[in-house]
C-alpha cells in the first residue's frame, strides 16, 4: 500500500444507522464530503466503518440468551424476537430501495435481501441447537453476534452505489473478518487483556484484499473511493469468526485507521463531542474543542462514555488525530483528540493560563467500595502489596484506584461494589495468619462510594491545583475518603461518598470552569472586567493581593487592557460597603450556614438588599437584622410575580449569592433570569471562602 496516500476513516455508531432515514443521513455526509474533496482537488480514499443498526447486537445476544434459558416445551419467544429482527432489516431494505427505484444497481438490494434471509435461516438453526442443548459456546455466540455489522455494511454499500452522485465512484464493502486477525492468546499470558491484534498478518491481508479489488480492465486504483467496512467483527488466528467485544466498532475504526495509514479518524455518534463533565449532572458543562490522547484515555477510563479507552490505542503510535462528531449536528466541529505538541511533551507551563485550561474535564466512577487494609505488621515489611494485589488479581477482581500512606501502616483500594464481598474474603484469606496474630488489625469495607477524577495535561508543574480541587470539595461539604495522583500529574482522583457525587462534581467544575467564565460585575450600569484568581475578592476587599500560580487573563492581553483592569479593580474596592448591593438566595433560611450569616453580617447593613427564601417562596426586602432576618417587607412570589419583584428590587443589585450546587426549578429560573438584568451570580461557597 502507498503509505503516502492518506486515507480518511469515518465510523458511524448504532444510533447513526438506526433505520433507513439514518442511513440516508450518513450517505449524505459521505457524499458531501467526497464532493468537497473533489472540488478542492484533494480527493482521498475514504473508509467507512459501521456498527449494526441500533439495538440489533443486543437483540442477537438476547436471542442466544432466550434460546439457552427457555424450557424445551417452549420456543416461541426467541422465534418471535428472531422474526422481529429479520423484519427490521427487510423494512430498511424496502425503504432504501424505494428511494433509488430505477437505478441500474438497485439489484444490489434484492441480492442483499436474499443474503440476509439465508443468514437468518442459519441463525435460526443455531438457536434451535442451542435450545436443545441448553448451552452455547463463546465461539458460536460471537458468530451470531457479529451478523449485525455485516448486514449494516452491506446496506450502506448498496445505497451508496445506487445514488446519482456516486455513479462514477468505486464503492465497495469489506467484511473485516477477511483481513482483521487476532493473535493467538491460548497460552493465557494475555487472558485478561482483551482482543490483541496481529498487526503484521492483518496488514498483509488488507494489502492483498485491496490488490485483488483492482479493476484490471480499466486500470482503476486498488483503493476504492469509498470502502464500507464492518465494525466489531474479526477472525481468530485460525480463521474462526470472532468479535472485538463490546464497544468494538470504535476500536475497529482506529484499527483500520492505523492499517490504512489514515490522516484522520472521525467517530460519528449522537453527541457533539467530549464535555468538561457529564451534562446530565453539570448543567453548565462545556464542550471541549481539543484534548490530547492521554487526556481522552483518562477521561474515558474514569466514566466519560463518549469514547472507549481502547479506541485510542492503535492511533497513538501513528499519531493519527481522532475527531468526535455528531451525525445529527454536522455543523458542529466536534472534539479533536490529538497527539501532544512538543511543548506539552516537555512539560512546559504557559506563563498565563486560564483555570479552564488547567483541567480538561471531570468525570466520576460510581458504585464502588473502598477496602482498607491496616496494621502495624505491614510497616517496613517487603512484599505486602505484592501479596495483596496478587491475591486480588488471582480472584479476577478489578482494582480501580490504589492509595497508600508513606508510613506503610495502611493501604486502601477501590473495587466495584458488586465485587466488594469477594474482595474482602480474598484479602482475609491471603492475610489469615497476620489477622489472627494481630499484625493486621482489620480489613475494612466502606461501601457506597465513588471516584471523582480531574484530568488535564496542564496540571503538570502547575502549583496549587490540588489545593483548589480539595478546597472546592470542602466548600461543598464533601469529605474525601482517599486520594491518589500519579507522577504524571495528569489525573487526580478522590474517593467520596456516593451520595455526595453530584454536589462534588458540580463544585469542582464550578471552581475551574464556571468561576473563570463568570459574568463581569455591573456597577452603576457599567460592566467591568476583573482579573486574578477570584473576581469577587476585590469587590469584598478580601486581600486579593496575594500571588496565585495562574491568571485568568490571556497572555496576548496587551498593556492597555491590563491598565484598564487595574483601574477598574481599584474603583470597585473604593465602592465596597457604599454602592455595592447584594441579594441572597437560599433554599431555606434555617439551613443557611453560620459562615454565610457571619460573612453577610460583616458587610454594611445597606449592602444586603434582598433575601429570597425558596422553601416558602418569600422575599425579604430591606433586611434590617442579618442575624434574625427581620425585614420591613416580606412578600410571597411565584415565577411571574418574582420576575416583577426582581425587576424592581433585585435588578438594583450588582450580585446575587446563590447555592449553585443545589439545582432545582427555582434555582434554574433565577440562573436564567439574572443575566437578562445584568446581575452577576456568586456561588455561596465561593463567597464564604473569600
Amino acid at each position: 500500500m502507498d503509505t503516502e496516500r492518506k486515507w480518511q476513516v469515518h465510523k458511524f455508531g448504532g444510533t447513526s444507522v438506526a433505520n433507513a432515514d439514518r442511513y440516508k443521513q450518513v450517505a449524505k455526509i459521505l457524499v458531501d464530503d467526497k464532493k468537497k474533496q473533489i472540488q478542492d482537488a484533494r480527493k482521498r480514499p475514504t473508509a467507512v466503518v459501521v456498527s449494526a443498526m441500533s439495538k440489533v447486537t443486543d437483540g442477537l445476544v438476547e436471542l442466544v440468551q432466550l434460546a439457552t434459558k427457555e424450557a424445551k416445551s417452549e420456543k416461541s419467544t426467541y422465534e418471535q424476537r428472531w422474526r422481529d429482527l429479520k423484519q427490521k432489516h427487510f423494512d430498511a431494505i424496502a425503504d432504501l430501495k424505494s428511494v433509488v427505484s430505477g437505478h441500474p444497481k438497485q439489484g444490489l438490494f434484492d441480492k442483499l435481501k436474499s443474503t440476509i434471509e439465508d443468514d437468518f435461516d442459519n441463525i435460526l438453526h443455531f438457536l434451535k441447537s442451542i435450545w436443545l442443548s441448553r448451552s452455547c459456546s463463546e465461539q458460536l455466540a460471537e458468530l451470531i453476534m457479529g451478523h449485525g455489522e455485516v448486514w449494516s455494511a452491506q446496506l450502506l454499500n448498496a445505497y451508496l452505489n445506487c445514488l446519482t452522485d456516486t455513479t462514477s465512484w468505486n464503492i465497495q464493502w469489506l467484511d473485516a473478518r477477511e483481513v482483521l486477525t487476532l493473535k493467538d492468546t491460548s497460552d493465557n499470558t494475555q487472558k485478561n487483556s482483551g482482543p490483541i491484534i496481529d498487526w503484521t498478518i492483518s496488514s498483509q491481508k488488507l494489502d492483498q484484499w485491496l490488490a485483488a479489488t483492482a479493476d484490471t480492465d480499466t486500470g482503476a486504483s486498488a483503493e476504492p473511493d469509498i470502502l464500507v467496512i464492518t465494525g466489531f467483527v474479526c477472525s481468530t488466528h485460525d480463521g474462526l469468526a470472532a468479535t472485538l467485544k463490546r464497544n468494538g466498532s470504535d476500536f475497529s475504526a482506529s484499527i483500520f485507521g492505523k492499517l490504512l495509514h489514515a490522516s484522520v479518524v472521525n467517530i460519528w455518534t449522537d453527541v457533539d463531542g467530549v464535555y468538561s463533565a457529564d451534562p446530565r449532572k453539570v448543567h453548565d458543562a462545556v464542550m471541549l474543542s481539543e484534548m490530547t490522547y492521554m487526556e481522552a484515555v483518562e477521561l474515558a477510563y474514569f466514566g466519560a462514555k463518549v469514547i472507549h479507552p481502547r479506541t485510542i490505542e492503535p492511533i497513538i503510535s501513528s499519531k493519527i488525530p481522532l475527531i468526535l462528531r455528531n451525525t445529527f449536528n454536522v455543523s458542529c466541529p466536534g472534539t479533536l483528540i490529538r497527539p501532544p505538541r512538543e511543548d506539552e511533551i516537555q512539560g512546559a507551563v504557559p506563563t498565563h493560563i486560564r483555570l479552564n485550561q488547567i483541567i480538561k474535564g471531570f468525570s466520576t466512577v460510581d458504585n464502588l467500595a473502598l477496602l482498607n487494609v491496616e496494621g502495624t505488621g505491614m510497616i517496613g515489611v517487603p512484599g505486602v502489596a505484592e501479596r495483596l494485589f496478587g491475591a486480588v488479581r488471582a480472584a479476577e477482581i478489578s482494582v480501580v484506584l490504589i492509595s497508600q500512606a508513606s508510613s506503610e501502616h495502611s493501604i486502601c483500594f477501590a473495587v466495584p461494589s458488586s465485587q466488594a464481598v469477594r474482595a474482602r474474603k480474598t484479602v482475609e484469606e491471603a492475610f489469615y495468619r497476620e489477622l489472627r496474630e494481630g499484625q493486621i488489625q482489620e480489613v475494612e469495607v466502606l461501601d457506597h462510594v465513588c471516584i471523582v477524577a480531574a484530568v488535564g495535561d496542564n496540571m503538570r508543574h502547575t502549583c496549587g491545583v490540588a489545593a483548589k480541587f480539595c478546597l472546592a470539595m470542602g466548600r461543598a461539604n464533601v469529605n474525601i475518603r482517599a486520594i491518589a495522583q500519579g507522577s504524571s500529574e495528569r489525573n487526580m482522583s478522590v474517593v467520596i461518598d456516593q451520595a455526595d457525587a453530584q454536589r462534588a462534581l458540580q463544585a469542582v467544575h464550578r471552581e475551574f470552569f464556571t468561576s473563570s467564565l463568570m459574568s463581569s460585575p455591573v456597577i452603576n450600569g457599567q460592566t467591568h472586567t476583573v482579573t486574578g484568581h477570584n473576581a469577587l475578592s476585590p469587590l469584598l476587599d478580601m486581600h486579593s493581593a496575594s500571588p496565585v500560580p495562574f491568571a485568568l487573563h490571556d497572555k496576548e492581553q496587551d498593556a492597555r487592557e491590563k491598565e484598564e483592569n487595574r483601574v477598574a479593580i481599584a474603583k470597585m474596592q473604593n465602592q465596597v460597603g457604599k454602592e455595592l448591593a447584594i441579594a441572597v438566595v437560599c433554599s431555606d433560611l434555617s439551613s443557611m450556614s453560620d459562615l454565610l450569616k457571619q460573612k453577610l453580617a460583616r458587610l454594611s447593613p445597606s449592602t444586603v438588599k434582598v433575601i429570597v427564601n425558596l422553601s416558602d417562596c418569600t422575599m425579604m426586602i430591606d433586611v434590617l437584622d442579618l442575624h434574625t432576618f427581620n425585614d420591613n417587607t416580606k412578600t410571597a412570589f411565584n415565577e411571574s410575580s418574582f420576575s416583577r419583584q426582581f425587576t424592581s428590587t433585585c435588578s438594583e443589585c450588582s450580585h446575587i449569592i446563590i447555592d449553585c450546587s443545589r439545582r432545582d426549578a427555582n434555582v434554574d429560573f433565577l440562573w436564567n433570569l439574572c443575566p437578562t438584568h445584568g446581575v452577576s451570580i456568586i456561588d455561596q461557597f465561593a463567597f464564604v471562602g473569600l
